[in-house]
């Protein structure tokens, strides 16, 4: 379910006026941090997600949500760091995996990036933002044949992720000027 910016504000307020009243209650601080990303607030999302994460290390869901946060504000060791604290926690949420990989391949790590990429693939063959994220992964390190593997699954799978793919390693002027992402969310 989508919801609009101004109903995630009212959502937000209501949730901010529960958490004067009850400041030990973690699940209010979750829901506050989770209406703040979605509104794209994300130094205000980690300062609620650091608060769950201070009094109770053992919830793999705000965890997740705070290495979100960190990526957002291209906090990558930080987001590496919590995002392995989560996958300890729920080794197979593919959300995490998928947030660790993005916060490795940021920091330069393309090789690291690829073992919770290929474990989202082993959960999910068909999940095709691993499959484009390996993808980046191979380009990265100059295995053309791979990422032409890569490309030929995204054809099936989405073929919008096979162009952008395709795209990124065909157009040299734009390799060379800008570097490829993970898109997380």
């Amino acid at each position: 379910m989508h919801l609009s910016a101004e109903e995630y504000e009212k959502i937000l307020a209501f949730f901010s006026r529960a958490v004067r009243n009850e400041p030990l209650n973690l699940s209010y601080w979750y829901d506050i941090g989770f209406c703040k990303g979605k509104l794209g607030q994300w130094q205000e999302a980690a300062a609620a997600f650091e608060k769950i994460a201070a009094e109770d290390g053992t919830r793999a869901a705000p965890l997740s949500l705070l290495g979100l946060s960190y990526l957002k504000l291209h906090r990558y060791t930080d987001a590496a760091k919590v995002l392995q604290q989560a996958v300890k926690l729920t080794p197979d949420n593919i959300n995490s995996l998928f947030r660790l990989a993005a916060a490795y391949f940021c920091l330069g790590k393309p090789q690291k990036a690829a073992t919770p990429i290929k474990k989202i693939i082993r959960l999910n063959p068909d999940h095709a933002k691993a499959h484009y994220g390996l993808g980046l992964i191979h380009h990265r390190l100059g295995e053309s044949q791979a990422v032409a593997g890569e490309i030929a699954i995204l054809q099936k799978l989405d073929q919008r992720l096979a162009d952008k793919l395709q795209g990124i390693i065909s157009d040299k002027v734009k390799r060379s000027t800008s570097r490829p992402v993970f898109r997380v969310s």
